[in-house]
């Protein structure tokens, strides 16, 4: 399971043989790995496991800016600390492209982006 800070090293790893999968955030709002990694690990039949498929919640269209996540939620910490505005601009622009609101739609769109990438396993 790699972050984004580690695909260089992943990267560098794959070739070795030494890796079967690697689990990694891959979601609407986070696609990078596909510009490097996804190549990579189709070439080498490498399985790739999308990992944060919803955005820790957010693709679900659940929040809004006056959304406040519970001290103990490592959420209001790390993934929106800070910049939960721009992440809610962000799904706004997915569910423009869904063309619903809706939570259900929402949340199997966002499941399906995830899946449709053919280097994605799991």
């Amino acid at each position: 399971s790699v972050h984004d800070n580690m695909e260089d090293e992943i990267l560098k790893l794959i070739p070795t043989g030494r890796v079967d999968s690697i689990q990694v955030v891959y979601n609407a709002l986070s696609q990078s790995p596909k510009t490097n990694l996804f190549p990579l690990a189709l070439k080498h039949n490498i399985g790739i496991i999308a990992r944060v498929p919803l955005a820790y919640g957010a693709l679900t269209g659940k929040f809004n800016k006056s959304t406040i996540f519970p001290q103990d939620d490592f959420r209001s910490r790390k993934y929106f600390a800070g910049h939960l505005e721009e992440v809610i601009a962000k799904v706004k622009i997915f569910k423009e492209s869904v063309g619903s609101e809706d939570k259900q739609k929402l949340l199997s769109a966002a499941l399906h982006f995830a899946l449709n990438n053919e280097a994605v396993s799991t």
